[in-house]
C-alpha cells in the first residue's frame, strides 16, 4: 500500500511539472497592430468656427516601441495648413475580444494667424477596427478658438 501511496504521489508530481507546448501564434505589438496611414474625413468645431474637413485628411501612426506609437496629422482646411499634430508618446492598447486598438497621447501643435504662431497643447484618441476599415480619431485642442474639437472617420 505504501508503494502504491508513493507511485500515486509520484506520477501526480511529474504530471503538474510538465508543461504544455504553446501552439498559439506569437502576439503582434499593439503599436504595430495599429500602425499605418489612414485617409479620412471630417469635422472640427470650436466657439469661433465650424470646419467642414470632407477633403481627405491623412493620419499617419507608426510604432515606437510596442506599446507605443508616433501619431501625425496635418490639419488640410480649403487647401490651408492649419498646423501639424505630432506626437511620440501615444499609448496603444489592442481588446483581446475585438482587436480593435485604442490610441491615446498628448503632444504641442503650432498655429496661429500670420507670422505670428503660438505653441498649444493638445490631446489625440482614437480606435481602429482590426481590419483597419473603421477608424476614428479625436484630436483636442483647448486652448485655440475657445476649444477646438476635429473628428475624422
Amino acid at each position: 500500500m505504501k508503494y502504491l501511496n508513493l507511485l500515486s504521489l509520484v506520477s501526480l508530481l511529474i504530471l503538474s511539472t510538465t508543461s504544455c507546448s504553446n501552439d498559439d501564434a506569437p502576439e503582434i505589438p499593439a503599436a504595430e497592430l495599429a500602425a499605418g496611414t489612414y485617409t479620412c474625413t471630417g469635422s472640427g468645431q470650436s466657439l469661433i468656427i465650424n470646419m467642414d474637413l470632407s477633403n481627405e485628411q491623412t493620419v499617419k501612426i507608426a510604432a515606437v516601441s510596442d506599446s507605443r506609437a508616433s501619431v501625425e496629422y496635418s490639419i488640410d482646411y480649403n487647401g490651408m495648413d492649419f498646423g501639424t499634430f505630432k506626437t511620440d508618446n501615444a499609448t496603444v492598447t489592442v481588446d483581446k475580444k475585438d482587436g480593435t486598438a485604442s490610441i491615446n497621447g498628448s503632444g504641442t501643435i503650432s498655429m496661429g494667424m500670420g507670422n505670428k504662431p503660438a505653441e498649444y497643447d493638445f490631446t489625440v484618441s482614437g480606435k481602429i477596427s482590426k481590419d483597419k476599415k473603421d477608424v476614428e480619431f479625436i484630436f483636442n485642442v483647448p486652448d485655440v478658438m475657445g476649444g477646438l474639437t476635429i473628428t475624422l472617420n
